[in-house]
């Protein structure tokens, strides 16, 4: 999630208020095309914008110009259809990739299985290097930190750009396996899905 100004570090409530880093936007400001969905994130003045491969996601955020401009990975909250966090772990790795996974109870498998835990493994990358970096979980931010755990838990780069381009890859496998064909993929694609 992109974000500008004053760390938040909650979603917030769904009800619009600004309680967290959620944003409003109006169906007006969005473009949604096959393989592209772009929207400005009102609260922010963010262009967001996001393209797939079949395993790679690509990312793009154009932020106003600002010295507070942020990416958070946040994978330790119920995200959409993700369903409750039962426990998560992500880790701003020596190499720059952003890593983890997080166990959900996913609201589309409770129909089918009850109490069905599901495994997300995940690996990203940014085109900027950020300027300064910490975790979170919940509202207990700790910067300069590199690993967070638990319910809540995420990690959020400082930039000071204009732009930047993430790229982050799912898989129902570790990050062991997951990392190396990721990597191969997301070479592969990168600069060709984003307009």
């Amino acid at each position: 999630m992109p974000t500008v100004g004053t760390l938040k570090t909650i979603p917030g409530a769904l009800d619009g208020s600004t309680s967290g880093y959620r944003s409003t936007f109006a169906r007006k400001d969005e473009v949604a095309e096959a393989g592209y969905y772009a929207v400005l994130l009102k609260d922010y003045g963010i262009k967001a914008e996001v393209t797939a491969t079949p395993r790679v996601a690509f990312q793009r955020y154009t932020f106003p110009k600002s010295t507070e401009s942020r990416i958070l990975f946040d994978i330790g909250n119920q995200q959409g259809e993700s369903g409750k966090v039962i426990d998560s772990e992500v880790t701003y790795t020596a190499d720059g990739k952003i890593e983890g996974w997080v166990c959900t109870l996913p609201e589309y498998v409770k129909k089918y299985q009850s109490n069905a835990r599901v495994m997300l493994y995940f690996s990203a990358t940014v085109d900027k290097k950020p300027t300064s970096y910490g975790i979170f979980n919940g509202n207990n931010q700790q910067p300069n930190a590199t690993t967070a755990k638990g319910i809540g838990a995420g990690i959020y780069h400082l930039l000071r750009s204009v732009a930047a381009q993430p790229r982050t890859g799912k898989r129902d496998i570790s990050i062991d396996d997951y990392g190396c064909f990721g990597r191969r993929i997301s070479h592969a694609y990168y600069g060709l899905a984003i307009r």
